[in-house]
């Protein structure tokens, strides 16, 4: 049974989101960079972010695996600059919420990066394949950070970067 969240729970999912964006203190507009290098700041530690032509091929377009030195971004190789930042933005959310240190089933996946310790594998795809508030808030924060970005972009006019272009 799927549970659907109260109007009351969407407000609070997004007033998460907005106060997650202010402990960052960027402000209303920021670069990709800065918001990386902020979120960095903010974790304590060191970002990468990597493309991964083979993760692609099933329902998972990326996976954050929240390690002692680093975090890591694995995400599907794209053409797409915009999807690319859209799936990099989401698993930033993740980070900014804290979502590593929330509980997660039990999924032994060891095959999927057998050098790497099953509970850390076990987290990420656990937030691939969950359809909670967890998820939702990330999206929303992932958009919240669009916004920012696309304001520093100095979009006119109200329409989304190139749209016209793609879109005619």
């Amino acid at each position: 049974m799927r549970r659907r969240l109260r109007r009351d729970g969407l407000g609070a999912v997004r007033s998460e989101a907005s106060e997650a964006v202010s402990r960052l203190g960027l402000g209303s507009a920021f670069g990709f960079q800065e918001l990386v290098d902020s979120v960095a700041r903010f974790r304590g530690t060191r970002l990468d972010i990597r493309a991964v032509p083979s993760l692609g091929k099933g329902e998972v377009s990326a996976l954050w695996l929240s390690m002692r030195d680093a975090e890591l971004i694995l995400h599907v190789h794209t053409e797409s600059e915009l999807y690319r930042e859209q799936i990099i933005l989401h698993e930033l959310a993740h980070m900014i919420l804290g979502h590593d240190l929330q509980e997660t089933g039990s999924m032994a996946q060891n095959s999927l990066l057998p050098d790497l310790p099953a509970a850390l594998i076990q987290g990420a795809l656990a937030r691939c394949r969950e359809r909670s508030r967890i998820e939702l808030a990330a999206e929303v924060l992932a958009d919240l950070l669009a916004k920012g970005l696309s304001a520093s972009r100095g979009s006119s006019g109200g329409e989304p970067l190139k749209f016209s272009e793609v879109f005619g």
